[in-house]
């Protein structure tokens, strides 16, 4: 199958790219930055998702049979709407792109848990409560691809927390906190459950919902992650195997005040590790409806183990931003 791939160059993109080539597909990654993995160069189309004259020129030129795409400013930490037009203007651009090439005959539209805020449980697929910006700005695309008049068969997913080699927002953030013995988690009563999902079982999920039977996946919304689990227990599997020793504790109280003693340096230009909007995602459970993907496409192939080890082999390496 000829498959283009927006935002292949990104963590996700990566990994999926990699797995729908083991399938023998012929892949087109079309994104602004230049790939992980360097094998993948000779895939990559050099293209803004905001150029819509140059995305449809991509898209014409490679006439793909099915579109994923990821493309996406992932950073929840931006502050403005606009931070976020890769997202809303980008989806309506793919969708134009689209609708400009007859040979395109499905879509996997790649979103995120966070069109839906912590243990809220939405009516139907319009009802959204996003958490942050960046679940808004997901959101405005769900609703534009809800919205959409196209015959092509499509369908959403929304990936949990996803995590693997490769993913330096956890390098630069959580990885580092418990490699160096600094991160402390909150010590509650009841456990925090989170949704986590391996990186490479998340490619195959998306490639499983791609390929499904049409009358499961039509215009369809499913969660892309392994399992629920009390987060405690994916942070001490971390801990265990980068220093020997479980993550600390930190009673919740405590947890606030630091979060508040953040906020405050913030207002005067500095800032520290914690703020509240950090405690609260660490005390928050959230999890997602991620039973219906698991009957569809069935067990994950990668272990919570095994994946473990291979994202510590290669923070052991250095980390590395680029490889063959």
């Amino acid at each position: 199958m000829r498959i283009l791939v927006t935002g292949g160059s990104g963590f996700i993109g990566s990994h999926l790219i990699d797995r729908l080539l083991a399938r023998g597909n012929e892949i087109l990654n079309v994104d602004i930055k230049a790939p992980i993995f360097r094998h993948q160069v000779p895939l990559w189309h050099q293209t803004d998702i905001l150029d819509l004259a140059e995305l449809t020129r991509a898209f014409g030129e490679f006439e793909p049979q099915a579109v994923m795409h990821l493309a996406a400013k992932a950073d929840v930490k931006a502050r403005t709407w606009e931070d976020y037009a890769s997202i809303f203007r980008g989806t309506q651009n793919v969708l134009a792109a689209i609708d400009a090439v007859p040979s395109v005959q499905r879509l996997l539209n790649v979103s995120t848990q966070l069109v839906i805020g912590p243990e809220y449980r939405p009516r139907s697929l319009l009802d959204f409560k996003p958490y942050t910006l960046y679940g808004e700005a997901k959101a405005f695309a769900e609703g534009a691809v809800l919205q959409w008049q196209s015959p092509v068969h499509w369908t959403t997913v929304r990936p949990a927390t996803i995590w693997g080699p490769h993913n330096h927002f956890l390098v630069d953030g959580i990885w580092r906190y418990l490699a160096n013995g600094a991160y402390l988690h909150p010590n509650g009563k009841q456990p925090v459950m989170r949704a986590y999902g391996y990186v490479e079982n998340t490619a195959e999920q998306m490639i499983g919902l791609l390929e499904a039977a049409p009358s499961l996946t039509y215009r369809q919304t499913y969660y892309a992650a392994d399992a629920v689990m009390d987060s405690a227990i994916w942070c001490d599997a971390f801990a265990m195997a980068l220093r020997g020793k479980p993550a600390k504790r930190i009673p919740i109280p405590a947890l606030k005040a630091a979060g508040l003693l953040g906020d405050a340096a913030s207002k005067v230009g500095k800032r520290l590790p914690m703020d509240s909007g950090r405690a609260l995602r660490m005390t928050e459970s959230y999890p997602v409806p991620y039973e219906p993907t698991l009957k569809l496409l069935g067990p994950p192939p990668v272990t919570f183990e095994d994946g473990v080890r291979a994202s510590v082999a290669w923070l052991k390496a250095g980390a590395p931003a680029h490889a063959d």
